[in-house]
């Protein structure tokens, strides 16, 4: 079921992406808006490998609700494949629930913070300067900092 969702979600992309990249095209045919077509179509480009980054830095996160549930499942049911128990469904249920809002949350973070890295990108910044004023990078410093 999940890969199902994925790869919807990823069709809903490409169908997004073709969109945005003819209407990009379109508006290069204008002068007035000539400008403003390659950014655009940069920012699109530049949202998947940043929404794939951010659903990979999400994944521990997602692993430990996972394992959560498996363990809680299993110790109130240590013996069976299938379970009754409505404590155990409940917490599936809303464990899962969780998953796929942490995974959408940053899947919908990398989609902007890679909106905006490729529009930066397209109008002439640095690529160091672009991906060190991310919304992952400022997290890392911050976590970074407290360590040291």
């Amino acid at each position: 079921m999940q890969i199902v969702l994925y790869m919807s979600a990823l069709a809903m992309w490409i169908l997004v992406a073709c969109i945005i990249w003819c209407a990009a095209g379109l508006m290069f045919l204008a002068p007035r808006t000539r400008s403003s077509a390659w950014p655009m179509s940069l920012a699109m480009a530049s949202t998947f490998p940043f929404v794939f980054a951010y659903q990979i830095m999400a994944l521990p996160a997602v692993m430990v609700m996972l394992l959560l549930a498996a363990a809680l499942s299993w110790f109130l049911e240590p013996s069976t494949s299938t379970t009754q128990n409505p404590v155990v469904i409940a917490v599936t249920i809303l464990i899962a629930l969780g998953v796929v809002i942490v995974v959408l949350v940053a899947s919908v973070i990398g989609f902007f913070d890679g909106w905006r890295a490729g529009w930066r990108l397209a109008r002439g910044r640095a690529i160091r300067e672009t991906l060190s004023d991310t919304i992952a990078k400022k997290c890392f410093d911050r976590l970074k900092s407290r360590r040291t």
